[in-house]
């Protein structure tokens, strides 16, 4: 009997699957092995009502991104706050820590799931932009942004499906402040009147009307030229 159970205990420790492929991105990407969802943002400096094309703030190191991923080809998504992994207007994202709390691929070789994301993670179905932009902080509070070409199909192992190109959807506007010369006046600080909120639809990125009385937004404290971000009035 004792060598009748070694034989079966051999037999059974030589049957191994052979050793899956490895996608560096991904992981392996021919098994049933849970693989997450990896995602990299950056964002669009072209199309209408967006910021200037030159390079004003980017995004921060640990900033949030929010991230709605669906296994069931769009039924029902779920939201992930992703972070930075590192500061630039083009970054990888951190996934959520903890297993339980990220995104994954269903089973299977080349399952996709699809996705789409918002900046700031905290926006509400009403955005409002910040009394006061002049700071990067402030501004970047405000500037609105979306994932174009929204839901986007995510294919395990093809990493470029993975990047989320993100559309800004509040108007900029570039204000330059000059003192008189020679008169003794200075610039305290330039005010728009304008109003700060709109309604925000996340499932499919759209503004509508906007809401609320005209409010000013400081956009300058002395002369030289700023930004502000404004819904579309």
């Amino acid at each position: 009997p004792l060598l009748l159970a070694a034989v079966v205990v051999a037999a059974c420790s030589s049957d191994i699957a052979p050793e899956e492929p490895q996608n560096p991105l991904f992981g392996p990407t021919d098994s049933d092995e849970p693989v997450p969802v990896e995602f990299r943002v950056s964002a669009q400096h072209t199309g209408d009502f967006t910021r200037a094309t030159e390079s004003i703030v980017t995004f921060t190191s640990g900033e949030a991104v929010k991230v709605c991923v669906s296994t069931d080809d769009g039924t029902t998504y779920t939201g992930y706050d992703f972070t930075a992994a590192t500061t630039g207007q083009s970054v990888e994202l951190n996934a959520p820590s903890g297993d339980a709390a990220k995104p994954y691929f269903p089973a299977g070789s080349s399952s996709t799931v699809k996705a789409y994301a918002y900046y700031p993670a905290t926006a509400a179905t009403t955005f409002t932009v910040q009394d006061d932009q002049t700071t990067d902080d402030t501004y970047k509070a405000s500037d609105l942004m979306y994932s174009a070409d929204a839901p986007q199909t995510i294919t395990k192992g093809v990493a470029a499906s993975s990047n989320l190109s993100m559309r800004h959807l509040m108007a900029q506007l570039k204000i330059t402040a000059q003192a008189q010369t020679g008169s003794g006046l200075s610039v305290n600080r330039v005010l728009v009147s304008a109003k700060k909120s709109v309604t925000f639809t996340p499932a499919s990125g759209t503004t509508a009307t906007v809401t609320g009385d005209n409010g000013d937004i400081v956009a300058l404290t002395a002369a030289g030229t700023g930004y502000i971000l404004i819904p579309v009035q």
